[in-house]
């Protein structure tokens, strides 16, 4: 990384979101050790994913003062290990936001990351891509196995669930977990449109504590009174694709949705 040493040792975020710089990534986890957010966004091919978790094994005790970490992969890149992610992951006891975006890992196979969740004792906002690539996965989903791992403090989700031409993984399991975060104040919920897992009003009745909805394409405003949930008229286009800190009252939250996709409802397609 052609930058002065003291400038890396001081580096409090940074985001690397084009593949050519991902060889600077060695030098990140070595002497960046103030930096307290990543971001890293691969969108070309497998070796940049290989070469990226082959550093996170080096370096499993970089970066401890890590607060947000958000990995996004766009590509498929077999031999991608989550033991070698979970095992970097697990000693980041600060770890206050995290978020994991790829279409290509299974939900079986993202089986380690999801077993460290519950250990983090910071972690209030995640955001997972759900693959159940066959019918035992969705299954799985059906009978709750993935609510153990969510941390009971969280106060925001996101979940890009991609089961295709299985059944959507529907079932009281959601209530269930809606009913163990109690702090749940923003859910964005990326399923398929036309075959949800619920409807948009079904997600705000449930997650009692629900402030703001993200749901086919469109967010919501949600207040509650005398036990209903009552959505806002959707956010404008222009509100959705430029959306700041304060729209969601929360810096945290707004993290959480930059990098992925919105706009779809309006014909248009946007990522930040």
């Amino acid at each position: 990384m052609s930058c002065p040493m003291p400038t890396l040792r001081n580096l409090t975020h940074l985001a690397l979101r084009k593949t050519r710089h991902l060889r600077t990534i060695d030098s990140v986890l070595e002497h960046c050790v103030r930096l307290e957010s990543l971001w890293v966004d691969l969108s070309s091919g497998r070796s940049e994913g290989l070469a990226l978790f082959r550093s996170l094994q080096a370096h499993p005790d970089a970066l401890p003062h890590l607060t947000h970490l958000k990995l996004i992969i766009m590509f498929d890149a077999p031999g991608l290990s989550m033991d070698i992610l979970a095992a970097f992951i697990a000693p980041k006891k600060h770890l206050r936001c995290l978020d994991w975006q790829d279409g290509h890992v299974t939900t079986a196979q993202l089986l380690p990351l999801l077993t460290v969740l519950p250990s983090l004792p910071a972690l209030e906002v995640l955001g997972l891509h759900l693959f159940p690539r066959d019918n035992s996965m969705v299954e799985g989903m059906r009978a709750g196995a993935l609510n153990a791992f969510i941390p009971e403090r969280v106060t925001a989700l996101r979940f890009r669930i991609s089961y295709g031409r299985h059944t959507a993984p529907r079932g009281r399991c959601w209530e269930e977990l809606w009913a163990r975060v109690t702090n749940l104040g923003f859910l964005w919920m990326a399923d398929n449109e036309y075959d949800p897992i619920a409807e948009s009003h079904e997600f705000a009745t449930a997650a009692k504590s629900l402030q703001i909805l993200g749901h086919k394409g469109l967010f919501y405003d949600i207040e509650h009174a005398n036990s209903e949930a009552v959505l806002s008229p959707p956010w404008s286009p222009t509100k959705s694709m430029f959306r700041s800190v304060e729209d969601f009252g929360n810096e945290d939250w707004e993290w959480l949705t930059r990098g992925h996709c919105c706009g779809i409802r309006y014909g248009l397609l946007f990522t930040f």
